[in-house]
């Protein structure tokens, strides 16, 4: 009997969780097995005489006397590993002539009595089995019409001490009973009971027999059980949570293993359960596991009418991205036996992230759903953000007579012509390009029709997707990107210009950014100005049945700025009828016609005359003066335009630059007169007055505006010395650097560049020492940087 009992004890398996579950936190706790034996002791013959006659005459008689042996016979007995040949009739007998109701029974008896048939639970012998059958009657008749509540409670006990063998016994015992009036072993509250036991211990073998013998026993297993099953399994108030113990979530293994276990005893689908699921990973920080949890209880538990297709699709195109295609397979032809039935979105999810034609054709065969457009774009399209040949995809989709779309000749364009990355592509990929642009073309304008991109809401759907007859703009401007770009003008230009051609036939427009930074593309590869013009005219301006603009006032500018400094016009001189006919256009489309169009070729110009000043070219400087002057005067009969500072500010400068000086000082007496003007007007009638060496215009100018009271800034002030200097006033320059800009209340003082004019007109009028020496004496600090000066600047 010591080996077997040791060899039993040796197999049990160790409980794995000593946390108490949450819903029995407070119970009272059982004393122990010593603790039990040593307060009820059974006499034996060793025992003295006087004590066995003593104990014996304070031992209770009838049936409490009945309940203290037979306590003392489990406990006994327990300790030996069996329980055998238990009298239970004095029990009976006691019952019987005992006129005590269960409530005048001791409290301690009716712990003694629960605590007997715990132990007997806990027993794994097949005589205990017998022991409790007779255990439940004992139930019976020691507590008459109280049998259900005495019942419950010794369950309670057992699952506070987290024993499901124990429990799985007890609650046997009371189902097999035929007493009708023991019904607790029957209710699927007291199984539930149970099975949160074990799931709150993990233990999947255990749950699978609870709710196999639950199916026995007609107790049908509804979606609430998985649901308590699934919140008892990641409850995390019935996990040990310390820094040395975290919580963690059960295994991936664990779970995998009991649903399984629902599937086979047929446990229904239930959203619930799958919530549980779900969060219970993600609560625990395992996200991913989530994932797979949910793929896999939905492929598995899957019945039919009870789960969404967009959500089947959603768990096919988890499985296909993580797993392989057989695996994929396996689960769709479990959905298919629910009656699921695939669509065009099924498609596009099991296809995952693949972009093999051989994974297309397999689905294709299984699912038996046709693809449509929209799969072959998103094909085409992982294809390229892959970096993967997406002209191959292009041309199965032909011949297999799929419907050719705008966005599959986009994505077939951009993988021809950005290739090279951010160098231009080569002839011969624009050639080939420009081959699938043709065929395209031709094909909308045969029996085929091309249909633009199809939104998600309609992938979805099998029916047809909006028809059209043309590329899209997308296409045109990489298209136009490409040729515009390439080193071979001669070839392309032409080319580029039938395209604009099939866009203005289609009627395709571009955006304003779009559309300006094309035309700016070819307008200066254009051999000439004239073809310049004319590249606008096809582009920037609208169909001859439409007032909208195909430009916006920053675009505009844009064409102009571009416009203005081709590198083809004779002598660099931009022709201002044309200048004048693109700002006719915006007038006519409604674009507001600012200052800011009349700058840009003013500053031109000013650019064109300083250089023809520098090359001594008087002839080019007269030419670039009348083109100003016309200007002027289109600016003076524009009712619709009140020019701005700026743009006269522009005109003055471009004025004084070609060697009008009156016409800048007009320009300057104007602005003065309606106190226009600003720190640059300053800057540039002083700089006028110094090239047209007019010193009594520019000490009026400077009497001016100190008798305004106006606060000039250092720019103004060394543009004026810089007048001085250049008018032979090197000692009058001195005064204002030295005196006139000392000490001033506005916070103007000399810098590094006032000292540089200085110098600079002192080297040239032999006077370096006498400047050096005022500027050291006036000037101190300024005078230490003077060798950085000299060396950066002279």
């Amino acid at each position: 009997m010591f080996l077997r009992r040791a060899f039993v004890e040796g197999r049990r398996p160790a409980p794995r969780f000593f946390a108490c579950p949450f819903r029995l936190l407070h119970a009272p706790t059982l004393p122990t097995l010593k603790e039990r034996t040593t307060a009820f002791r059974p006499l034996d013959s060793h025992t003295p005489s006087h004590v066995v006659q003593a104990t014996q005459d304070a031992r209770p008689s009838g049936l409490q006397g009945a309940i203290d042996r037979f306590y003392e016979a489990v406990t006994a007995r327990h300790e030996h590993g069996s329980i055998d040949h238990l009298q239970l009739d004095d029990i009976f007998k006691a019952r019987k002539v005992s006129s005590r109701t269960a409530s005048d029974i001791a409290e301690s008896y009716q712990e003694k009595f629960c605590q007997c048939i715990v132990l007997l639970a806990q027993n794994r012998s097949l005589e205990s089995d017998k022991v409790l059958d007779n255990a439940v009657k004992i139930v019976s008749r020691v507590f008459p019409n109280q049998e259900d509540d005495y019942a419950e409670r010794i369950a309670t006990r057992l699952i506070g001490m987290r024993d499901t063998q124990a429990t799985f016994r007890w609650l046997t015992a009371l189902q097999r009973t035929q007493l009708e009036c023991v019904t607790y072993g029957k209710t699927r509250k007291a199984w539930h009971a149970l099975l949160e036991l074990a799931a709150e211990l993990r233990d999947v073998r255990a749950i699978h027999n609870i709710l196999s013998h639950m199916r026995s026993i007609r107790i049908w297993l509804t979606r609430e059980t998985s649901t308590l099953i699934f919140q008892a399994m990641f409850d995390q108030r019935a996990r040990p949570n310390s820094p040395n113990d975290p919580y963690l979530p059960p295994p991936f293994s664990t779970i995998k293993r009991l649903i399984d276990a629902l599937h086979v005893l047929r446990v229904p689908y239930d959203e619930n359960s799958l919530r549980s699921l779900v969060d219970g990973y993600t609560r625990g920080g395992q996200p991913y596991l989530a994932d797979e949890a949910e793929d896999l209880y939905v492929s598995t538990m899957a019945t039919k009418g009870r789960i969404d297709p967009n959500h089947i699709n959603k768990v096919l195109a988890h499985i296909a991205s993580r797993q392989s295609r057989i695996s994929t397979t396996q689960a769709y032809r479990r959905f298919k036996a629910t009656g699921f039935r695939p669509s065009v979105a099924t498609l596009l999810a099991v296809l995952s992230s693949s972009t093999h034609i051989s994974d297309l054709t397999h689905w294709q065969n299984e699912l038996r759903v046709r693809a449509t457009p929209a799969v072959i774009e998103q094909l085409i399209e992982r294809r390229a953000q892959s970096s993967a040949p997406v002209l191959e995809l292009y041309a199965y989709a032909k011949d297999q007579h799929f419907p050719l779309t705008a966005p599959m000749l986009y994505s077939a364009l951009r993988s021809l012509l950005t290739s090279a990355g951010l160098q231009k592509p080569t002839e011969r990929a624009i050639d080939a390009a420009l081959d699938l642009y043709r065929d395209f073309i031709a094909y909308c304008n045969g029996s085929g029709q091309a249909r633009e991109p199809v939104s998600e809401n309609e992938v979805s759907t099998e029916g047809p997707s909006v028809q059209a007859t043309h590329p899209n703009a997308a296409t045109y401007q990489l298209l136009l990107r490409a040729l515009t770009t390439s080193h071979n003008m001669a070839k392309y230009l032409p080319v580029a210009v039938s395209v604009i051609g099939d866009m203005s036939h289609f009627g395709i427009g571009l955006d304003y950014q779009t559309t300006a930074s094309i035309l700016m593309l070819l307008m200066g590869v254009s051999p000439s100005p004239e073809e310049a013009f004319r590249m606008y005219t096809i582009i920037g301006r609208p169909p001859p049945n439409s007032t909208r603009p195909v430009l916006n006032q920053e675009g505009y500018a844009t064409i102009l700025h571009t416009f203005c400094t081709l590198p083809t016009w004779p002598d660099g001189i931009p022709s201002a009828t044309l200048y004048f006919e693109i700002l006719a256009d915006m007038r006519k489309y409604g674009v507001y016609i600012g200052p800011k169009v009349y700058t840009i070729i003013l500053a031109q110009l000013g650019k064109l005359a300083t250089a023809a000043y520098a090359s001594h070219d008087t002839a080019r400087r007269e030419v670039i003066a009348k083109t100003i002057t016309r200007i002027h005067n289109y600016l003076t009969v524009n009712p619709q335009l009140t020019p701005d500072t700026a743009l006269y500010n522009q005109l003055m400068d471009a004025y004084q630059r070609t060697g009008h000086f009156i016409e800048a000082c007009r320009i300057w007496q104007l602005l003065y007169a309606s106190s226009q003007f600003n720190n640059a007007s300053v800057s540039i009638i002083l700089d006028a007055c110094a090239f047209a060496r007019a010193y009594d215009m520019a000490v009026r100018v400077y009497d001016m505006l100190k008798e305004a009271g106006w606060p000039l800034n250092v720019k103004n002030w060394n543009t004026y010395v810089e007048c001085l200097c250049r008018l032979g006033r090197l000692d009058e320059a001195m005064k204002v650097v030295c005196l006139e800009m000392v000490g001033r209340k506005d916070g103007v003082e000399p810098d590094k560049e006032s000292v540089r004019i200085l110098l600079k007109f002192a080297v040239k009028a032999n006077q370096e020492a006498e400047v050096r020496s005022r500027i050291k004496r006036f000037l101190p600090k300024l005078y230490a940087s003077i060798p950085a000066i000299i060396q950066g600047s002279l």
